[in-house]
């Protein structure tokens, strides 16, 4: 059976608000077009992005 994921925008705006609670990412107006939020990972949602990669490298070297 084949996967797919299946993301619709409200799926990605309740993750980003999820991130963005956690402090994982910063959310900015758009200068130029004020309907769009702009979202940027912050040095903690940087420092997590880390561990889990490393982590995931170690686990597939295992296989």
């Amino acid at each position: 059976m084949e996967s797919s994921n299946v993301y619709t925008k409200q799926n990605i705006t309740g993750m980003i608000n999820r991130l963005h609670q956690a402090n994982l990412v910063a959310l900015f107006a758009d200068p130029v077009d004020k309907r769009r939020t702009r979202v940027r990972v912050t040095k903690e949602g940087h420092q997590i992005y880390q561990q889990l990669s490393s982590s995931r490298n170690e686990f597939k070297s295992t296989l």
